[in-house]
Order: structure tokens, then sequence, then C-alpha cells
């Protein structure tokens, strides 16, 4: 079950998990999360394989988490 994280939990253990921002290119660019991966969400079902395992994947975007929720259920 998706749920949603505080940044404390993902700057306490880095190592659990595996973020990536689900924005657009120019979202991106304009500002994101050191060490977050850039997979847009048009593209996120096609590169799950790209997903490393053994990591909790955590999708995360800047307005209103619209994309993000998307990308859960990927």
């Amino acid at each position: 079950m998706a749920q949603t994280l505080k940044l404390a939990a993902l700057v306490a253990d880095p190592e659990r998990f595996h973020l990536i921002d689900v924005r657009d290119a120019e979202d991106y660019a304009v500002a994101h999360v050191t060490g977050a991966v850039h997979i847009r969400l048009a593209e996120l079902e096609g590169r799950a394989g790209e997903l490393p395992s053994g990591k909790t994947p955590v999708t995360i975007c800047g307005k209103g988490g619209g994309r993000s929720a998307e990308g859960r259920k990927c």
C-alpha cells in the first residue's frame, strides 16, 4: 500500500529508498531533490526494470502530488 513519507524518514535511511522524480524535464531542471533519478511519469512503467532491487521506490514531484500518485500505480 502506498504511503506518504516525511523527508526525515528518507534522510534517516537513504540506502532503503530509491527516489524517482516523475515530473517533466522542464520542472526537473528548475529544481529537484539531490540523488533523485529523473524518470518522467509517461516512461515509468516501461523503465521499471531499471529500478534497483532491494530498495523501496519512492515517487516524488513538487506540486500537488498527482503525478507521484500515478507513479505508484506502475
